[in-house]
């Protein structure tokens, strides 16, 4: 047992400084490890009841470090996409390397989904959401879970229009006339707000102009989302 309790610690120390180098595919071979160990505790349990509670205390050490080990990869995996710096396009101008490195990370963990379902579900993000869900799989609902955050950073991309849809909010006070005219005050403030939005989304444009989606469906799903996102509010605030 203090053999493997070793070997257990080799393998952990190794897939933190792949976690570490952001060479998460290798990091993969925690799972199988962690599925075929977990798959043997009830026999190795029955086993060595005879040898008291060290051997098992070991047993579950070793599954304890696969499981925070595991666990830290997918976390990580997903800061590490969130907090990429890199710019530069690739010179084929199709697909990005971290868009490759991604599909393949997600794909490999298809093969794993009973296992990762078991290291999420300790995670209460995760196990909120399960309860709310109730799934009939929850091990597959988990690494849905999981996937769809990069819809979350899609979300987070939304955000990027917040300071232009503050020009045009139809939450103001109602706007008086005298006569068929605005007052001097009011007229300056729409002027800003008309100024504001122009400017604003000048500036988007400017910089959304040069990004680069080769996936036509992600691309046009965004382009169709800032459609919804911009034009009824531009619309209502015109008419108002």
């Amino acid at each position: 047992m203090d053999t493997i309790v070793q070997d257990g610690e080799n393998i952990v120390f190794k897939a933190k400084k792949c976690i570490a180098k952001h060479d998460f595919t290798t990091v993969l071979v925690i799972f199988p490890i962690f599925k075929q160990l977990r798959s043997l505790k009830p026999e190795f349990e029955r086993t060595v009841e005879q040898y008291g509670l060290n051997v098992k205390q070991k047993f579950d050490q070793i599954l304890q470090m696969l499981h925070s080990t595991g666990s830290k990869a997918l976390e990580d995996f997903i800061e590490s996409i969130r907090s990429d710096s890199v710019t530069q396009l690739p010179s084929d101008g199709t697909v990005h390397e971290m868009t490759s490195n991604v599909i393949m990370f997600l794909e490999q963990l298809l093969d794993y989904t009973d296992t990762i379902g078991v290291v999420l579900e300790q995670d209460p993000n995760y196990s909120q959401q399960l309860n709310k869900l109730k799934p009939t799989d929850p091990n597959k609902a988990l690494l849905g879970f999981y996937i769809t955050q990069f819809k979350n950073t899609k979300k987070a991309y939304s955000q990027s229009w917040t300071k232009l849809l503050n020009h045009i909010g139809c939450d103001d006070p109602p706007i008086h006339f005298q006569g068929d005219k605005l007052r001097d005050k009011e007229r300056a403030i729409l002027k800003e707000k008309f100024a504001g939005f122009n400017k604003e989304i000048e500036e988007i444009s400017k910089v959304q102009r040069g990004y680069s989606i080769p996936d036509i469906e992600l691309r046009e799903s965004i382009k169709r989302d800032n459609k919804e996102l911009i034009i009824p509010r531009y619309h209502a605030f015109y008419n108002m």
